[in-house]
């Protein structure tokens, strides 16, 4: 699913108006060769064709809400307002909503996780708050398709400090995506 967003994305942007120069277009295409390569570790290693399915269903999602919030930041002109705002509307009615249906159990649950639930939802308000100013200051294709190089660094902690092995594909995988965001850099 990460490795088709951003290029849905970039497509999206095409179509609305928004054309990226040649050497970004190939970077973002080689950044989304690189996912893929992950993907393809996870297709050799048991994951069917419908888990492929549901991961492009949902890259579809990620497209609608990276060109929402994108746009949405762009045309209210502050992106830490706009960042905020959004988390406050999502926070309090997912809360209310467990609340409705968990019943009085739910405030015990809060009480016991309200600080790392805290640290958690700023470092999320964080990352969401940098990606969301990036997308004011840069083409929203790019800061997408760059937004996706954690799966990179997700799958090198993962071989660091679970000890997965590192394949082929993971290394073709850090390779291309490597060199797609610098040649989206460079354009």
């Amino acid at each position: 699913m990460r490795g088709c967003a951003p290029l849905l994305t970039s497509l999206a942007m095409f179509f609305l108006g928004s054309s990226l120069r040649l050497g970004a277009w190939v970077g973002v295409v080689i950044l989304c060769c690189g996912i893929f390569c992950l993907a393809r570790d996870n297709m050799r290693r048991g994951a069917g064709w419908s888990a492929i399915f549901i991961s492009v269903r949902t890259s579809f999602v990620i497209m609608g809400y990276t060109l929402a919030d994108g746009l949405g930041a762009q045309h209210n002109g502050n992106a830490v307002s706009y960042a905020c705002w959004i988390f406050v509307l999502n926070v309090f009615p997912l809360h209310f909503y467990i609340l409705a249906r968990s019943g009085k159990s739910y405030l015990p649950y809060v009480r016991g996780r309200i600080i790392p639930g805290l640290c958690g939802g700023l470092a999320g308000l964080g990352s969401y708050g940098i990606a969301i100013w990036a997308m004011t200051r840069a083409p929203i294709a790019l800061v997408a398709a760059l937004r996706e190089t954690s799966v990179v660094f997700g799958m090198l902690l993962a071989v660091l400090l679970l000890h997965e092995r590192f394949t082929l594909w993971r290394a073709a995988a850090v390779t291309l995506v490597a060199g797609g965001a610098m040649l989206i850099k460079l354009a």
